[in-house]
């Protein structure tokens, strides 16, 4: 059975980051000390238009938060699978990296 996460232990630290510039401590230890076996990262493009709403903010540093997201994937040595396109195809696109990493998904 695979789980699909939104959000993580490794996205939490990088919003602490960006947010706050450092992550609680247990955090860090815990990303050390785990690997992601078996696992993939989508990391989505910037390539959708912003929509402000009480959740998402700082609309001008999209790029910084990408770059860091991916830094951090390619440091940890983590697999992911970089997702652009819109609609139908940025799905298209998520759910043939799952399948190439995977053989296949059911719903």
């Amino acid at each position: 059975a695979a789980v699909i996460f939104d959000t993580d232990l490794l996205s939490t630290w990088v919003y602490a980051h960006h947010y706050y510039g450092s992550a609680p401590g247990w955090i860090d230890d815990h990303l050390r000390r785990t690997t992601a076996a078996g696992a993939l990262y989508l990391l989505c493009e910037t390539d959708l238009p912003w929509i402000d709403d009480p959740v998402r903010d700082r609309a001008a540093r999209r790029e910084e938060i990408q770059a860091r997201f991916r830094d951090e994937l390619v440091g940890r040595l983590l697999p992911y699978q970089t997702l652009g396109g819109v609609g139908p195809a940025r799905l298209a696109a998520a759910v043939a990296a799952i399948e190439a990493r995977f053989g296949g998904i059911s719903a």
